[in-house]
């Protein structure tokens, strides 16, 4: 709906619903950058962070992360209670998925992590 306003004999079209609407929502988008803006200036939020998190493992536990080397997928394997079971069931995975792949380079290999999500070991 429009609204209308009578000004010196004439009608003027104030703002339709739709226009405020979409007024409101681009002023609410550029808050919410400012706010991220003011964050990453502040240091609570970074990229190394959201990439160290994705790999982590829950605290005191060893992660072992497979990554389809054909389309890139990503995929979790385990959970390990040592560092040391971790890298060996990444290594014993990569070497089993090697056998069975038509080319070396297109076969899926494993990773170890641990819960700060720091790379441990594979291959």
């Amino acid at each position: 709906m429009q609204k209308l306003k009578r000004r010196n004999g004439k009608n003027k079209v104030l703002e339709s619903d739709f226009h405020r609407e979409w007024r409101e929502l681009a002023e609410d988008i550029i808050k919410y950058q400012k706010s991220m803006q003011t964050k990453r200036q502040k240091g609570k939020v970074t990229n190394q962070n959201q990439t160290r998190n994705r790999f982590a493992a829950q605290k005191g536990k060893f992660k072992v992360i497979g990554v389809d080397k054909f389309d890139g997928d990503e995929f979790q394997c385990g959970i390990f209670k040592t560092a040391r079971e971790a890298i060996e069931y990444a290594r014993m995975k990569t070497i089993e998925a090697m056998k069975y792949a038509s080319d070396s380079s297109i076969a899926t290999l494993y990773y170890a992590y641990d819960d700060q999500g720091r790379y441990l070991g594979s291959r």
